[in-house]
């Protein structure tokens, strides 16, 4: 009796540790931008040991200021004494992350038909209209990128004066491992990505503790 109620409470407290382990290692790292970014052919920001390089502005160099970060839309607008135009640039991680959030700090005569949407191989989060200045707005799918993998990221619906501008961008590291799988019929053969948290691998090796400890003291019991 007194092992099985062992056992019970042991798989209990795991159980309980996981999920509030999980919650505290969920750590954000925040990337921002500012008026260092101005006029940049290519932004490198190194944050939580993450590097973050964002690149191939369709417009050439960046244009960034202090208080709102970087112009991600834009077309013939007022930027100072410019008129600048922006519909795509690449983001590139140095590590495995999932996308988590940004901050919208400024728009400017968007009319709710614009659509930015980030790209990661086949998978796409694809951010509707109406956006809202000074508001920070979850992706609305939070992907999940392999490091060194390139976000293609793109907007329409940009028309004339149209401008927007994001202060800061919001990942999650996590670790991806490829798995072995078995051919998909009619499919390139490729392993599968699976993304885990860090704190996975401790959960696995303490379920291989509880699962040890539960024998012994079963056979022990006998």
């Amino acid at each position: 009796m007194k092992t099985k109620c062992f056992t019970r409470n042991f798989w209990l407290f795991l159980g309980l540790s996981f999920i509030l382990l999980n919650h505290v290692n969920a750590a954000d790292t925040t990337f921002t931008f500012d008026e260092a970014d101005n006029n940049q052919a290519s932004i490198v920001k190194t944050v939580d040991g993450i590097e973050m390089t964002v690149s191939n502005g369709s417009d050439g160099n960046f244009h960034a200021d202090r208080n709102d970060g970087i112009v991600v839309l834009a077309n013939n607008a007022g930027f100072g004494l410019l008129d600048i135009s922006i519909s795509s640039f690449d983001i590139v991680f140095s590590n495995d992350v999932k996308l988590i959030s940004y901050n919208v700090s400024y728009i400017f005569q968007l009319d709710n038909n614009e659509v930015i949407t980030f790209t990661n191989n086949s998978s796409t989060s694809t951010e509707n209209s109406p956006f809202t200045g000074n508001s920070s707005r979850d992706f609305a799918t939070q992907l999940s990128v392999p490091a060194n993998t390139t976000i293609s990221v793109t907007n329409t619906g940009n028309d004339d004066n149209d401008l927007m501008m994001i202060k800061s961008l919001v990942v999650e590291q996590i670790t991806i491992i490829d798995t072995v799988s078995a051919p998909i019929p009619n499919a390139a053969s490729s392993p599968y990505r699976v993304p885990f948290a860090p704190i996975t691998t401790l959960f696995i090796f303490l379920l291989g503790l509880g699962a040890i400890t539960s024998v012994w003291r079963n056979r022990n019991k006998r």
